[in-house]
């Protein structure tokens, strides 16, 4: 499965679709936003760091950035602490402080935010700033699979699937690769499909089984195409 860092996934992705509202209204988006930031608003400290963070709008500017999201991690604001834990992590604007990043990383995911809890999943999966420890990785994993993080859903629909670190149950195995492969993961989809079509945790379906590993396949899965051809050459 792909590796990736979510710290500011989400929030970039509604930036980068409203770009070019924001290069039309550049100067009152920025008076809006330091408005609030400079009156303490911790929402609008984290995205005006998030600008500076990313060069959007602004010169890219990652001192700058860590100085505003320190400000809205200071009141508490779980996106502006998973933030500080990924510039500290990687050095961006900082230098690097791997006890501070996952300290950061804990304070997020603390309050409950689901791309932190998905980080410390994958530090302890690795040994990324922390010794490694599956065991806690997986229950990192499961909070932030509850929280609707379609990688750790697959990740735990996996577990369950093979027995790994859960008790092996098919039907929870099945039951996360639907929540997973409705969010579009490639991983779930095809997994789904063996479900569907071997009846692990849920009924044989071939139907299912073929409409799930076509998605699957169509975003570059290689097994799931295999698994498609096998069948193909049965029908």
């Amino acid at each position: 499965m792909k590796t990736r860092d979510r710290s500011n996934q989400y929030s970039l992705a509604v930036i980068r679709k409203n770009h070019n509202r924001y290069l039309r209204n550049s100067k009152k988006c920025f008076k809006w936003i330091e408005l609030g930031a400079d009156r303490g608003v911790a929402a609008a400290q984290f995205n005006l760091g998030l600008f500076y963070d990313e060069g959007i709008v602004v010169k890219r500017n990652r001192r700058e950035a860590v100085a505003w999201y320190q400000k809205s991690a200071r009141q508490g604001y779980p996106s502006a602490l998973l933030n500080l834990g990924r510039c500290y992590g990687l050095g961006l604007g900082v230098r690097k402080d791997t006890r501070k990043a996952f300290g950061f990383y804990r304070k997020a995911a603390g309050l409950g935010n689901a791309n932190a809890c998905y980080n410390l999943g994958r530090c302890y999966e690795f040994g990324k700033f922390v010794s490694r420890n599956l065991r806690k990785s997986a229950l990192w994993h499961l909070k932030a699979a509850r929280l609707g993080v379609s990688e750790s859903q697959s990740f735990i629909g996996y577990y369950f699937h093979e027995g790994k670190l859960f008790k092996k149950d098919l039907k929870k195995a099945a039951y996360w690769y639907k929540q997973a492969a409705s969010q579009g993961d490639e991983y779930a989809q095809c997994n789904l499909g063996l479900c569907y079509l071997h009846g692990d945790g849920v009924r044989i379906d071939v139907g299912l089984a073929k409409y799930c590993l076509k998605k699957s396949a169509a975003q570059g899965n290689k097994k799931a195409g295999l698994v498609l051809a096998r069948i193909r050459r049965t029908e």
